[in-house]
């Protein structure tokens, strides 16, 4: 989340702990917060979370609901229940010295986190865990939880949120390149049910659909779009790359994919490109590399017929392109046609 460094031994012993803090490191490795473990006198370990505002500006919401849930869990004697450790002053949370915002919790027991379902049996584990989640909640009393991602996971409402742009550039109040798209968005919402949200998006300038549905909040991109940024769009804590670069992204999608595979992690790198960028030399050597040393990356190639203006067929001569019928499962390829 490229924060400044802090000490979070200093901000464990803020919350009220049963002893001395004698460590604390990092723990896991979730791209909104930072999370680490803190290890209490004698031997007993705390969760502590350094919150990521940029995502949830409405912390005391965010930190209300978790209270009103957690507590409502533990008095229906719900296993493994996350419980709150309250600060030294009796709230849920604090501020440190440079303004971030802390959490704790007790370590759950014998608790292991997977950002992805392995095998049948886990499956059935977390929508039987899930399943009994939801039924402890149904009869929590008060008023409705707040919402603060309103419409996160409808994809549809997301894209149409940025139906004005094309008016804007128009009007002369964006003074820098815009790429749009058009007609590809029930086959990018097909594409990215199979993207977590530990998973790396990589595009090309035409990304406006993509930040969208990475969970990119739609005012934070238009703003971005309107200072000028809409060919160069960057999200890191969202885990979102793209370049305005012809196969920019293509060698860093590879290198993303490399350092994943030596680390063991589960994530996936999904690399987005148009047809004629598929075509050139390094988009042929970035795929052989991936298949050949069996990389986590999926191959996007959007086929809209053409690069800006230029028919991309007639440019190679040719009626098929390359991985246009590929049944490589790496690959995914698809057609649409743009009025842009």
């Amino acid at each position: 989340m490229n924060r400044p460094p802090c000490d979070p031994c200093a901000i464990a012993a803020r919350f009220a702990l049963p002893g001395r803090v004698l460590d604390a490191e990092p723990l896991g490795g979730g791209h909104i917060h930072d999370t680490f473990v803190a290890t209490v006198s004698p031997v007993e370990r705390f969760v502590l979370q350094r919150l990521n505002e940029r995502v949830f500006p409405d912390l005391d919401g965010l930190m209300e609901n978790l209270g009103r849930v957690t507590r409502h869990l533990q008095a229906q004697g719900a296993p493994h229940a996350l419980t709150l450790v309250p600060t030294a002053d009796g709230d849920d949370w604090l501020r440190d010295g440079e303004g971030r915002a802390w959490r704790a919790f007790r370590l759950v027991p014998g608790a292991v986190s997977r950002n992805g379902v392995g095998t049948p049996p886990e499956a059935c584990a977390v929508a039987a865990a899930f399943g009994d989640f939801q039924r402890r909640l149904a009869d929590l009393p008060g008023p409705p939880l707040h919402e603060h991602l309103p419409g996160f996971h409808d994809g549809a409402a997301r894209l149409r949120s940025l139906q004005d742009i094309a008016a804007e550039f128009n009007a002369a109040n964006i003074r820098a390149p815009v790429h749009l798209s058009y007609g590809n968005e029930e086959a990018l919402i097909s594409i990215f049910r199979r993207v977590k949200p530990h998973d790396w998006v990589l595009g090309s300038w035409r990304s406006h659909y993509q930040c969208l549905l990475k969970g990119v909040p739609p005012a934070r991109l238009k703003a971005e779009i309107m200072a000028g940024r809409s060919i160069s769009l960057c999200f890191p804590e969202y885990r979102i790359v793209s370049s305005a670069i012809v196969t920019g992204v293509l060698p860093i999608a590879v290198g993303i994919g490399m350092a994943m595979k030596r680390e063991g992690s589960d994530s996936v790198v999904h690399c987005f490109m148009g047809e004629m960028t598929s075509e050139t030399g390094a988009a042929h050597e970035c795929i052989k590399y991936s298949r050949r040393w069996d990389l986590p990356i999926h191959w996007i190639i959007e086929d809209n017929r053409k690069s800006v203006c230029t028919d991309t067929r007639s440019v190679w001569n040719c009626d098929e392109l390359t991985y246009q019928r590929d049944a490589d499962p790496r690959i995914t390829y698809y057609h649409y046609e743009s009025k842009y």
